[in-house]
């Protein structure tokens, strides 16, 4: 019997380095790393930075990854620094990412703090926005936060730049800034916000209705449209406004607004819903917030001492029951369903037989929902 050639006449193996690898599986290791952060004194740190340093190859791989997410946000929200816009922050990053544009696929552009800007912002500033934003073919995912005083200038530049963003899946924005929305068409998901009559803008109902009608003749332009996202007082004539110009949505997330919900009842809103005959995913607000009779008590005072226990027992009854009652009328009025979430942490699936009707409704309770941004 032979025994097996030794490992000085097979020579040494080389060894086994990460340059060695093709494009192609470095880049899903680069695409892996990215993924994992470590905690740091300064926060936090993707260590694929760190692995970009290490040689030229590297970079040239990495470079794709680091950039196709970028945030430019103010750090100090909480400061009166940055009531203006902290504009420092943004002119670096704009001035920083001249070389990277081509790789930025998601966007979040966030410099203000949570007071309006009392001065009008700098001309300048408003073209570079829009410039910047023209120059990123790439750009799917946009997230864009710009108070109520400054988006006339803004929407000033972005007509005079006649900018489009072809590339645009999916758009975040508040809704003073409904101007963007024909710039996307082809906008997949919009999620916003309508506005309150309270709060920092201190919308009229006047004011609010203007900007529902702006909303809608500006979702007229997203033909492509599938997935809306919005929180305010819904009612049967906004879901009715909705399914003229988006009549092939396939998910509505209807956030309520306000400590009351939605200005009609849940049910008087489902035989608008039902017109969306392409309709698989349906969120509504909590059960307590949808008009259909159940009013828990909320102070904790309610359930304690005698019959606390019986009463926390009898609400949670109740809710459940609430939850089950809004799915069957979803699940009836809505042929395509498929899905329908009941607040943030109650969700139900519909089993239908062979003609669509209702078999069984299956619940999964004490998840939690997790949002498209």
């Amino acid at each position: 019997m032979e025994s097996p050639p030794s490992t000085s006449k097979l020579g040494r193996a080389p060894p086994l380095t990460l340059d060695i690898l093709n494009d192609d599986v470095l880049y899903e290791i680069c695409s892996y790393v990215s993924t994992i952060h470590e905690n740091s004194p300064y926060g936090y740190f993707t260590p694929l930075k760190n692995l970009s340093l290490v040689n030229r190859h590297f970079r040239d791989i990495t470079v794709p990854i680091l950039f196709r997410n970028v945030r430019i946000v103010t750090p100090e929200r909480h400061s009166d620094v940055v009531t203006e816009g902290d504009w420092k922050i943004a002119r670096a990053a704009m001035d920083g990412l001249e070389g990277f544009m081509k790789h930025i696929k998601m966007l979040t552009f966030d410099i203000y703090g949570y007071k309006h800007p009392t001065q009008p912002p700098l001309q300048q500033d408003m073209d570079r926005i829009a410039h910047f934003l023209g120059s990123l073919p790439r750009l799917h995912k946009f997230i864009f936060c710009v108070p109520k005083p400054h988006v006339p200038f803004l929407a000033s530049s972005f007509k005079v730049a006649n900018i489009t963003l072809s590339a645009v899946k999916t758009l975040f924005f508040n809704p003073v800034s409904i101007f963007i929305v024909p710039m996307c068409p082809a906008v997949e998901t919009i999620i916003m916000h309508t506005p309150y009559y309270d709060g920092i803008d201190q919308e009229t109902e006047a004011s609010v209705e203007a900007y529902k009608v702006q909303l809608i003749e500006a979702l007229s332009s997203a033909k492509q449209l599938q997935r809306f996202e919005a929180a305010g007082s819904w009612s049967e004539s906004d879901v009715n406004g909705l399914r003229i110009v988006a009549p092939n949505l396939k998910h509505l997330n209807m956030i309520g607004g306000g400590y009351n919900g939605y200005a009609s009842p849940l049910s008087a809103i489902f035989p608008a819903l039902s017109q969306f005959e392409h309709l698989e995913h349906l969120d509504v607000e909590t059960a307590f917030r949808l008009g259909m009779g159940y009013h828990p008590p909320f102070c904790g005072n309610a359930y304690m001492g005698p019959g606390g226990d019986e009463l926390r027992k009898e609400v949670g009854e109740r809710g459940v029951q609430t939850e089950e009652k809004v799915a069957q009328m979803a699940f009836s009025a809505c042929k395509a369903l498929k899905e329908l979430w009941v607040g943030d942490h109650a969700r139900a699936v519909v089993v239908r037989d062979g003609k669509g009707g209702i078999k069984d409704v299956k619940w999964t309770r004490g998840i939690q929902r997790i949002g498209e941004i």
